[in-house]
């Protein structure tokens, strides 16, 4: 009878601790049976105190008005008020640093249990497919990227992220998704890099910019009155790259109403740098006085024609003046078509020095858009002077003085949003990127990153302010994914132990095949081998190593890469290696 079975002692027998890197694949069918994963929707209580439950005869009473978790594993977690749910998610995870990251009024949050993420969820391991929007072409293809290490990015790989206007050159930025909405804004800086001070007054937050394609809208934004006003101040010279011989843009989100209440002027101010400036002769700040100068250089004025202009009406129009004695007319673009029709336009001008060289009239031109389409441009904008502008920065108002020199608002009646001032121009790719935003494929917002993902928490949060991501991971928000599954992967990260086994084999063991094939008959009952394989010149293959205990039972079986011819001339040692979790 041929050997087929061999003790391996105790010195054959090693154990090597070592990190794991399990994957996981998770879909809406399996993830709450198979995992223990739950999947909950957090809603922002909008700045109010939620009361989180009612004891009643010892018992707990929920407030049914409240709306609850959804999807959860547990009976209790489902119950969880959505509200609460946003509330502890941003304290115990944006509230302590994670570079700014911001948790929008809306968030789908999937909950992984600690023994399925183990030490935490390895970096860069998250990819996330999700059809909440239920057509194929709005389909979410979402992956991570590390950022820190407690926290990684969750970007949408749909979004073009090539056409975006280099962050490096944003100087100013007003979003307004800090802002709570319905309520006034109450900030004093801005939301760029550059924390610009801000004054604020009378602005209330609002529905933001609204999607094509789909009619939703986004975010936040704010809206102004006629008593409304909001600039930036220029003190600390964070402003000092708006001159004739340098590059610059300006790009905002209107929505207009077909008429002003403000109407002693033709125009109402969309955003400029004119007319209000400190005094720099006074030393003492106790003295400074506000001035006008409504004719002296100034680098940009975007404007709307209001219903005292007549014809003109709801036209958007752009001035700039550089001061020189041959040129003392303020230069002007304005659009053929009106635009206060209480819908959401972007306008962007922007500034090119390209080809101007040291030359008083060159190619340096402005250029306006509307929506993306040129509206028109004015060539031979470069001076030979430096363009010399003290100005705050003022938005959807106007600041002049009055007959007793004292300085006065006039705000502009209308929402906005998404204002931004970038020291470079703008390329085509650009203008189209910060005018899009397509249901699907939008980048208005000038971010791919929607979500995030806390490695030792075990929690994957999408929030954004689009509504293509409102109901990721929840169906059609009610838990039904019918057509609107989900499925995502991970791995995580566990500390396992690997047992080596070195199965030994001599030269002169295991030198007869156990395959049925080569006992005469094919039964494998048959102790009598086929005549071929009896001779000196046949060797079997070892193809699999299968580990029993002492009763015989058989444990594991270890595949070979491929077959290994067994040789009579040399020993064989084929280590086998089997993980525990």
């Amino acid at each position: 009878m041929a050997q087929v079975f061999k003790r391996i002692f105790n010195e054959g027998i090693t154990d090597y601790p070592y990190t794991a890197y399990k994957k996981y694949e998770v879909t809406d069918t399996n993830h709450s049976s198979s995992f223990e994963i739950s999947i909950l929707r957090a809603i922002s209580p909008n700045g109010t105190l939620i009361e989180v439950s009612q004891s009643k005869h010892q018992g707990i009473e929920y407030d049914s008005t409240i709306l609850t978790g959804s999807r959860a594993v547990t009976r209790e977690l489902n119950k969880i008020p959505q509200k609460i749910v946003w509330s502890a998610v941003k304290t115990s995870c944006f509230d302590h640093g994670h570079g700014g990251h911001l948790l929008h009024p809306t968030a789908s949050i999937i909950s992984i249990p600690q023994n399925k993420f183990g030490g935490g969820i390895k970096p860069g391991s998250v990819t996330i497919t999700d059809n909440s929007k239920a057509a194929a072409s709005a389909s979410l293809f979402l992956s991570e990227s590390k950022h820190t290490p407690e926290c990684g990015i969750i970007h949408d790989t749909i979004i073009d992220k090539t056409k975006f206007v280099d962050k490096k050159h944003l100087q100013f930025y007003l979003g307004f998704q800090k802002g709570i909405f319905n309520k006034k804004y109450k900030a004093k800086l801005d939301d760029g890099p550059r924390s610009n001070p801000i004054v604020a007054n009378n602005l209330t937050i609002v529905k933001g910019i609204n999607t094509t394609g789909e009619v939703s809208a986004s975010g936040y934004g704010a809206e102004s009155k006629n008593t409304s006003y909001l600039y930036s101040t220029t003190n600390t010279h964070n402003y000092n790259f708006f001159t004739q011989q340098n590059d610059f843009a300006v790009s905002m989100w209107v929505k207009l109403p077909p008429s002003q209440s403000y109407t002693n002027n033709l125009t109402n101010t969309l955003i400029k740098k004119r007319n209000h400036k400190k005094n720099p002769y006074n030393v003492d700040p106790r003295q400074q006085q506000f001035v006008t100068e409504s004719d002296s250089q100034f680098p940009f004025d975007i404007s709307v024609y209001n219903q005292t202009a007549g014809a003109k009406n709801g036209q958007i129009i752009f001035e700039f003046n550089d001061g020189r004695d041959d040129r003392r007319e303020s230069q002007i673009i304005s659009s053929s078509t009106k635009y206060n029709d209480n819908e959401w336009h972007n306008v962007i001008v922007h500034h090119s020095t390209a080809g101007a060289g040291n030359n008083r009239f060159s190619t340096g031109e402005y250029e306006m858009y509307i929506d993306g389409t040129k509206v028109g441009v004015e060539r031979g904008t470069i001076s030979k002077f430096r363009l010399q502008n003290e100005s705050d920065i003022t938005i959807m108002c106007d600041k002049t003085l009055d007959e007793k020199n004292n300085l006065t608002n006039s705000g502009t009646s209308g929402s906005f949003d998404e204002v931004r001032i970038y020291s470079t121009d703008l390329s085509s790719d650009n203008i189209f990127s910060l005018s899009n935003n397509h249901v699907i494929s939008g980048s208005a917002y000038q971010t791919r990153n929607v979500g995030y993902v806390y490695y030792q928490k075990g929690l994957i949060v999408i929030t954004d302010p689009r509504p293509k991501y409102q109901n990721c991971f929840l169906g059609n928000g009610a838990g039904d994914y019918t057509d609107k599954g989900f499925e995502f992967t991970y791995k995580s990260t566990k500390r396992i132990k690997q047992q080596s086994f070195l199965c030994e084999i001599g030269r002169n063991q295991f030198n007869v095949s156990q395959n049925n094939t080569l006992r005469k008959g094919g039964d494998d009952l048959q102790n009598e081998l086929q005549d071929f394989v009896t001779g000196s010149d046949f060797r079997p293959y070892i193809t699999s190593v299968g580990l029993y205990n002492d009763e015989g039972d058989l444990l594991a079986i270890a595949k070979m890469g491929s077959p290994l011819k067994k040789r009579q001339d040399v020993d064989v040692t084929i280590d086998v290696r089997l993980d525990y979790e």
